[in-house]
């Protein structure tokens, strides 16, 4: 993830998946590790699509493609996730707020907008 090509596939995929599985809010991919705040959408069953099936669909399609990028095969990313589920408006906008803040906390950058692996739909 700190190659920019690779970087740049997994924001390209985690934007395809806004507006099919989820609505997302927000992303930063770091050189190590990713944040994503999203909603899921729901299913044709009426509930939510399963996370643990967002999460198979986004590491599958990102790990194929970053593998052909890097000319490797096998496992890309770790098995486990940190899953966490917002419950109102408050607690997405310090969630959102600290994701944003992310490369700031790592040295990478003063300011999150200066990080090119950033997006989130309205800065609550």
């Amino acid at each position: 993830l700190a190659r920019s090509d690779v970087a740049q596939h997994v924001v390209d995929r985690i934007h395809k998946g806004d507006g099919e599985l989820y609505s997302l809010l927000a992303h930063c991919v770091m050189p190590n590790h990713i944040h994503l705040v999203f909603r899921p959408h729901m299913g044709c069953d009426g509930e939510p699509i399963a996370l643990p099936k967002i999460m198979q669909l986004l590491k599958g399609s990102t790990a194929h493609a970053c593998n052909l990028v890097l000319g490797r095969r096998g496992a890309f990313w770790q098995h486990e996730s940190y899953d966490h589920w917002i419950r109102d408006d408050g607690e997405c906008a310090r969630i959102v707020r600290y994701v944003m803040a992310n490369p700031v906390r790592a040295g990478l950058v003063e300011n999150w907008r200066s990080w090119p692996w950033t997006y989130v739909r309205d800065l609550p």
